[in-house]
Order: structure tokens, then sequence, then C-alpha cells
């Protein structure tokens, strides 16, 4: 495996008991590919870096990775569009994201860990805009026609550890899915949809706070 920009990762470990960890951003993962979430959460790749041959490059400022290639050591492939859940490099566990808009595949860091977890990217949407030709000796409008326009966004999204769900950070899925907390759900309630949606990552880590989530590790 080489890697293109190296990335440096201090951690401490906050245990629950023998057999579990709690996962923190501090947390440090085992480098590898995780091929579904159970293998994630218990913090076991279905393959390290050591059983592949593979290539890699790595955004350091926006903390993606692009995959090249990846195949086992007696060179079967590895489907990466459809098997990979996500690969850890030096400790920080990067999800992979399928953007239709860029048909591209990637894989972005998990920039919040916890039982919910928080990710992002850039992308494009695509938006109809008129388009208007005017007449350089009138400057009167003679053709006009509606044509799609790329816009860059960022995408944010959750996953919840729990139940391996994906989505994307809406305060009307946050407010499903933090149903267990009452008083976080209450003061959500309480806030205006403007406030809620200002507030919502701000939650998000007051609810991993008050919830935390332990990776079961066994032999």
């Amino acid at each position: 495996m080489k890697y293109l920009v190296p990335i440096f990762c201090f951690f401490t470990l906050s245990s629950f008991s023998q057999d579990s960890i709690q996962v923190l951003n501090s947390l440090k993962f085992k480098d590898g590919i995780y091929l579904n979430i159970d293998d994630f959460r218990t913090n076991k790749p279905s393959y390290t870096w050591a059983d592949l041959n593979a290539s890699a490059h790595i955004n350091r400022e926006k903390q993606v990775i692009r995959l090249e290639y990846v195949n086992t050591k007696d060179s079967s492939k590895i489907g990466i569009e459809d098997n990979i859940w996500g690969v850890c490099v030096e400790g920080i566990p990067y999800i992979k994201v399928v953007d239709t808009v860029k048909q591209m595949t990637i894989f972005t860091a998990l920039r919040i860990r916890g039982k919910l977890c928080y990710f992002y990217y850039d992308s494009y949407e695509i938006k109809a805009v008129p388009m208007t030709i005017y007449d350089p000796n009138t400057g009167q409008p003679i053709w006009q026609e509606m044509i799609d326009n790329k816009e860059p966004i960022v995408v944010e999204k959750m996953v919840n550890l729990e139940t391996g769900s994906i989505a994307n950070m809406e305060v009307s899925i946050f407010k499903n899915w933090i149903q267990d907390d009452q008083q976080l759900s209450n003061t959500i309630n309480d806030l205006s949809v403007i406030e809620a949606r200002e507030k919502l990552y701000k939650m998000l880590l007051i609810y991993n706070d008050r919830n935390p989530y332990f990776l079961m590790i066994g032999d």
C-alpha cells in the first residue's frame, strides 16, 4: 500500500470494560479495509494493508482518499464499488461515498465519531438556469433556453453505528435518531426549524457525549 501523504494521529483510549472500548474521535481504529459495518463495529478490518496490493491518493486537506486499485496478494480483486464499506489509514476511518453526480467513488473521513458519526464531502447540484442571448445592436433578448448548471455544494451525512443507517444530516432524521434522549429531544422540539438546523452539529456532539457507544472487542 502506498500513501502519498502521511497522516499522524495522537490518541487515547477510554475503556468501558476489558472487552469493549468507547468510540471517540481520539480512538485509533485498526488500519485496513472494512467490508461491512459489523467489521467496523468490532474494529476488525476484513483485510489489513499487509494482506493487499493497493494504490491510493490521499488529499490531506480535504481528508479524502481515492483508491486506484485494491487486490489481495493472490491477485484476486476486491470490488471497490460493491464490497468495501470503508477503509482506515493511520487510525482514521474513512467511509465509502459513491458520488453519482461526479461519477466517482471516494472515501471520506468520519469527522465526528461516536454513536452518531458525521462526515461530509464536496459535490455538485444540478440546477436548471436560464441562458439568454441578446442582440448586440439593440441589447434586446432574442433567444432563451433553460440549461443544466452544476453548482458546488457540501453534502453532510450521518451514520448511526447502532443501526448501521446512513442518512443526510437533517433535523427530521436527527430527531428520529435521538428519541432515546428525551431531554435533547425536548430541546430540539422547542427550537424553530432555522435554529435547529443551525445548532444541529452541536446537538450531535451533545448526543454523543450523553450516549456513548462501545465497540465490542473479542478475541
